[in-house]
Protein backbone atom coordinates (compact mmCIF):
# COMPACT_ATOMS: atom_id res chain seq x y z
CA UNK A 1 0.00 0.00 0.00
CA UNK A 2 2.85 2.34 0.88
CA UNK A 3 4.58 1.55 -2.43
CA UNK A 4 1.42 2.17 -4.44
CA UNK A 5 0.85 5.50 -2.71
CA UNK A 6 4.51 6.45 -3.11
CA UNK A 7 4.33 5.74 -6.86
CA UNK A 8 1.22 7.94 -7.21
CA UNK A 9 -0.90 4.88 -8.12
CA UNK A 10 1.00 4.23 -11.35
CA UNK A 11 0.36 0.53 -11.89
CA UNK A 12 3.27 -0.07 -14.29
CA UNK A 13 5.81 1.38 -11.86
CA UNK A 14 4.30 -0.48 -8.91
CA UNK A 15 4.42 -3.86 -10.69
CA UNK A 16 7.94 -3.17 -11.91
CA UNK A 17 9.04 -2.82 -8.30
CA UNK A 18 7.16 -5.97 -7.25
CA UNK A 19 8.68 -8.13 -10.00
CA UNK A 20 12.18 -6.70 -9.76
CA UNK A 21 12.69 -7.43 -6.13
CA UNK A 22 9.87 -8.95 -4.15
CA UNK A 23 12.12 -9.95 -1.25
CA UNK A 24 13.88 -8.20 0.26
CA UNK A 25 11.93 -5.11 -0.73
CA UNK A 26 13.96 -2.33 -2.36
CA UNK A 27 15.23 0.40 -0.11
CA UNK A 28 12.59 3.14 -0.02
CA UNK A 29 13.01 6.60 1.46
CA UNK A 30 10.51 6.56 4.28
CA UNK A 31 8.00 9.30 3.89
CA UNK A 32 5.06 9.83 6.17
CA UNK A 33 2.12 7.89 4.77
CA UNK A 34 -0.85 10.22 4.39
CA UNK A 35 -4.12 8.29 4.56
CA UNK A 36 -5.99 10.21 1.88
CA UNK A 37 -9.58 9.37 0.97
CA UNK A 38 -8.32 7.57 -2.12
CA UNK A 39 -5.81 5.49 -0.19
CA UNK A 40 -8.48 4.50 2.36
CA UNK A 41 -10.87 3.53 -0.44
CA UNK A 42 -8.25 1.50 -2.32
CA UNK A 43 -7.01 -0.29 0.80
CA UNK A 44 -10.54 -1.10 2.05
CA UNK A 45 -11.69 -2.31 -1.35
CA UNK A 46 -8.60 -4.50 -1.75
CA UNK A 47 -9.39 -6.21 1.58
CA UNK A 48 -13.01 -6.73 0.51
CA UNK A 49 -11.87 -8.28 -2.78
CA UNK A 50 -9.42 -10.48 -0.90
CA UNK A 51 -12.14 -11.61 1.52
CA UNK A 52 -14.54 -12.37 -1.34
CA UNK A 53 -11.83 -14.41 -3.06
CA UNK A 54 -11.22 -16.35 0.17
CA UNK A 55 -14.94 -17.09 0.55
CA UNK A 56 -15.17 -18.14 -3.08
CA UNK A 57 -12.22 -20.53 -2.89
CA UNK A 58 -13.42 -22.00 0.41
CA UNK A 59 -16.94 -22.53 -0.92
CA UNK A 60 -15.72 -24.11 -4.15
CA UNK A 61 -13.33 -26.57 -2.53
CA UNK A 62 -15.06 -27.10 0.79
CA UNK A 63 -18.81 -27.12 0.31
CA UNK A 64 -19.00 -30.15 2.58
CA UNK A 65 -17.42 -28.23 5.44
CA UNK A 66 -19.86 -26.75 7.90
CA UNK A 67 -19.96 -24.09 10.57
CA UNK A 68 -16.70 -23.26 12.27
CA UNK A 69 -14.59 -25.36 9.90
CA UNK A 70 -15.83 -23.44 6.87
CA UNK A 71 -15.04 -20.03 8.38
CA UNK A 72 -11.68 -21.31 9.62
CA UNK A 73 -10.84 -22.34 6.05
CA UNK A 74 -11.92 -18.88 4.83
CA UNK A 75 -9.58 -17.25 7.35
CA UNK A 76 -6.65 -19.51 6.41
CA UNK A 77 -7.15 -18.88 2.69
CA UNK A 78 -7.42 -15.15 3.38
CA UNK A 79 -3.99 -15.30 5.03
CA UNK A 80 -2.58 -17.30 2.12
CA UNK A 81 -3.97 -14.80 -0.38
CA UNK A 82 -2.35 -11.96 1.58
CA UNK A 83 0.97 -12.96 -0.04
CA UNK A 84 -0.57 -11.76 -3.30
CA UNK A 85 -2.12 -8.66 -1.77
CA UNK A 86 -0.55 -6.52 -4.52
CA UNK A 87 -2.90 -8.19 -7.04
CA UNK A 88 -5.97 -7.11 -5.08
CA UNK A 89 -4.53 -3.62 -4.61
CA UNK A 90 -4.10 -3.34 -8.38
CA UNK A 91 -7.67 -4.51 -8.96
CA UNK A 92 -8.94 -1.98 -6.42
CA UNK A 93 -7.05 0.87 -8.13
CA UNK A 94 -8.56 -0.10 -11.49
CA UNK A 95 -12.07 -0.22 -10.02
CA UNK A 96 -11.70 3.14 -8.28
CA UNK A 97 -9.99 4.86 -11.24
CA UNK A 98 -13.08 6.05 -13.24
CA UNK A 99 -14.71 7.70 -10.21
CA UNK A 100 -11.36 9.10 -9.08
CA UNK A 101 -10.71 10.54 -12.57
CA UNK A 102 -14.01 12.40 -12.78
CA UNK A 103 -13.90 13.64 -9.18
CA UNK A 104 -10.42 15.08 -9.78
CA UNK A 105 -11.60 16.85 -12.92
CA UNK A 106 -14.54 18.37 -11.05
CA UNK A 107 -12.35 19.61 -8.17
CA UNK A 108 -9.71 21.09 -10.50
CA UNK A 109 -12.41 22.76 -12.60
CA UNK A 110 -13.97 24.31 -9.49
CA UNK A 111 -10.55 25.58 -8.42
CA UNK A 112 -9.95 27.18 -11.84
CA UNK A 113 -13.30 28.96 -11.62
CA UNK A 114 -12.51 30.19 -8.12
CA UNK A 115 -9.04 31.37 -9.16
CA UNK A 116 -10.55 33.33 -12.05
CA UNK A 117 -12.25 35.50 -9.43
CA UNK A 118 -8.83 36.76 -8.25
CA UNK A 119 -7.45 38.67 -11.27
CA UNK A 120 -4.98 40.64 -9.14
CA UNK A 121 -3.49 37.59 -7.44
CA UNK A 122 0.20 37.10 -8.22
CA UNK A 123 1.31 33.50 -8.63
CA UNK A 124 4.87 32.40 -7.98
CA UNK A 125 5.67 28.85 -9.11
CA UNK A 126 8.76 26.90 -8.09
CA UNK A 127 10.13 23.76 -9.74
CA UNK A 128 13.41 21.89 -9.81
CA UNK A 129 15.18 18.68 -8.88
CA UNK A 130 16.17 20.13 -5.52
CA UNK A 131 15.73 23.21 -3.36
CA UNK A 132 12.02 23.76 -4.10
CA UNK A 133 10.78 23.65 -0.52
CA UNK A 134 13.64 25.80 0.78
CA UNK A 135 13.03 28.42 -1.91
CA UNK A 136 9.29 28.38 -1.16
CA UNK A 137 9.82 28.90 2.56
CA UNK A 138 12.35 31.70 2.02
CA UNK A 139 10.09 33.55 -0.41
CA UNK A 140 7.04 33.12 1.82
CA UNK A 141 8.96 34.42 4.82
CA UNK A 142 10.30 37.50 3.00
CA UNK A 143 7.14 38.38 1.09
CA UNK A 144 4.99 37.68 4.13
CA UNK A 145 6.48 40.74 5.81
CA UNK A 146 4.58 42.99 3.40
CA UNK A 147 1.96 40.88 1.61
CA UNK A 148 -0.72 38.36 2.46
CA UNK A 149 0.83 35.11 1.21
CA UNK A 150 -0.69 31.68 0.68
CA UNK A 151 1.76 28.83 0.03
CA UNK A 152 1.33 25.16 -0.70
CA UNK A 153 2.10 22.91 2.30
CA UNK A 154 5.18 20.72 2.18
CA UNK A 155 3.52 17.61 0.70
CA UNK A 156 1.09 19.37 -1.65
CA UNK A 157 2.50 19.60 -5.19
CA UNK A 158 -0.08 17.96 -7.48
CA UNK A 159 -3.04 19.53 -9.34
CA UNK A 160 -5.54 17.89 -7.01
CA UNK A 161 -3.69 19.00 -3.88
CA UNK A 162 -3.28 22.56 -5.16
CA UNK A 163 -6.93 22.68 -6.27
CA UNK A 164 -8.11 21.65 -2.82
CA UNK A 165 -5.86 24.27 -1.25
CA UNK A 166 -7.37 26.98 -3.46
CA UNK A 167 -10.92 25.92 -2.66
CA UNK A 168 -10.21 25.71 1.06
CA UNK A 169 -7.80 28.54 1.86
CA UNK A 170 -7.77 31.16 -0.90
CA UNK A 171 -9.26 34.36 0.54
CA UNK A 172 -10.11 37.79 -0.90
CA UNK A 173 -7.22 39.27 1.09
CA UNK A 174 -4.68 36.85 -0.43
CA UNK A 175 -2.19 38.80 -2.57
CA UNK A 176 0.45 36.21 -3.47
CA UNK A 177 0.14 32.48 -4.09
CA UNK A 178 3.33 30.41 -3.96
CA UNK A 179 3.04 26.98 -5.59
CA UNK A 180 5.67 24.27 -5.28
CA UNK A 181 5.38 22.10 -8.39
CA UNK A 182 6.37 18.47 -8.26
CA UNK A 183 6.61 16.02 -11.14
CA UNK A 184 6.25 12.23 -11.36
CA UNK A 185 6.51 12.32 -15.14
CA UNK A 186 6.57 14.70 -18.10
CA UNK A 187 3.40 16.76 -18.27
CA UNK A 188 2.84 17.03 -14.51
CA UNK A 189 4.27 20.54 -14.18
CA UNK A 190 2.48 21.61 -17.36
CA UNK A 191 -0.78 20.51 -15.75
CA UNK A 192 -0.04 22.55 -12.65
CA UNK A 193 0.75 25.58 -14.80
CA UNK A 194 -2.61 25.25 -16.52
CA UNK A 195 -4.27 25.36 -13.12
CA UNK A 196 -2.10 28.12 -11.66
CA UNK A 197 -0.37 29.97 -14.55
CA UNK A 198 2.65 31.65 -12.94
CA UNK A 199 3.48 35.33 -13.09
CA UNK A 200 6.92 34.43 -11.75
CA UNK A 201 8.55 31.04 -12.38
CA UNK A 202 11.57 29.94 -10.36
CA UNK A 203 13.71 27.01 -11.54
CA UNK A 204 15.98 26.01 -8.67
CA UNK A 205 18.16 23.44 -10.43
CA UNK A 206 18.21 20.23 -12.44
CA UNK A 207 20.24 17.10 -11.77
CA UNK A 208 20.03 13.30 -11.99
CA UNK A 209 17.58 12.99 -9.08
CA UNK A 210 14.65 10.70 -9.94
CA UNK A 211 16.37 9.72 -13.18
CA UNK A 212 14.77 6.26 -12.94
CA UNK A 213 11.36 7.94 -12.86
CA UNK A 214 11.94 10.13 -15.93
CA UNK A 215 14.00 7.64 -17.94
CA UNK A 216 16.69 10.04 -19.12
CA UNK A 217 18.32 13.33 -18.23
CA UNK A 218 16.79 14.88 -21.36
CA UNK A 219 13.31 13.98 -20.09
CA UNK A 220 14.15 15.45 -16.70
CA UNK A 221 15.26 18.72 -18.29
CA UNK A 222 12.13 18.88 -20.45
CA UNK A 223 9.89 18.14 -17.46
CA UNK A 224 11.40 20.84 -15.26
CA UNK A 225 11.36 23.46 -18.03
CA UNK A 226 7.60 23.01 -18.36
CA UNK A 227 7.36 25.67 -15.67
CA UNK A 228 8.95 28.16 -18.08
CA UNK A 229 6.80 26.94 -20.98
CA UNK A 230 3.75 27.63 -18.80
CA UNK A 231 4.90 31.10 -17.70
CA UNK A 232 2.60 33.99 -18.63
CA UNK A 233 3.82 36.00 -21.66
CA UNK A 234 4.45 39.04 -19.44
CA UNK A 235 5.90 36.92 -16.66
CA UNK A 236 9.33 36.77 -15.06
CA UNK A 237 11.66 33.75 -15.18
CA UNK A 238 14.14 33.28 -12.34
CA UNK A 239 16.99 30.77 -12.77
CA UNK A 240 19.75 29.30 -10.64
CA UNK A 241 22.91 30.58 -12.31
CA UNK A 242 25.00 27.85 -10.65
CA UNK A 243 23.27 25.03 -12.55
CA UNK A 244 24.85 24.08 -15.87
CA UNK A 245 21.78 22.28 -17.22
CA UNK A 246 19.70 25.42 -16.72
CA UNK A 247 22.29 27.64 -18.40
CA UNK A 248 22.47 25.30 -21.41
CA UNK A 249 18.72 25.13 -21.98
CA UNK A 250 16.91 28.20 -20.66
CA UNK A 251 17.03 30.40 -23.78
CA UNK A 252 15.03 28.08 -26.02
CA UNK A 253 12.13 28.00 -23.52
CA UNK A 254 11.70 31.76 -23.20
CA UNK A 255 9.23 33.75 -25.27
CA UNK A 256 10.43 37.26 -24.51
CA UNK A 257 9.83 37.16 -20.75
CA UNK A 258 12.07 39.05 -18.37
CA UNK A 259 14.86 36.93 -16.98
CA UNK A 260 16.74 37.05 -13.70
CA UNK A 261 19.46 34.85 -12.24
CA UNK A 262 20.48 34.15 -8.67
CA UNK A 263 23.58 32.47 -7.29
CA UNK A 264 24.64 31.01 -3.99
CA UNK A 265 28.24 32.09 -4.54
Amino acid sequence: DYLFHLENYQISRYWRIIFRKIWPLPAIPRQRLVWTAKLKAVFSLSLVLQALAAFGVSYFFGQSLAGLFFYLSVFLIFLILFAGHFVFLTAAVLIVWPLDFFLKRIIVRRAKIRLAGFPDLKIIAIAGSYGKTTMKEVLASILGEKFNVLKTPENINTPLGVARLLLRELRPETEILIVEMGAYQRGDIAGLCRLTPPDIAVLTGINESHLERFGSLANTVAAKFEIIDGLRPAGIAVFNADNSLILKNYQRHLRGQKTFFYTAA
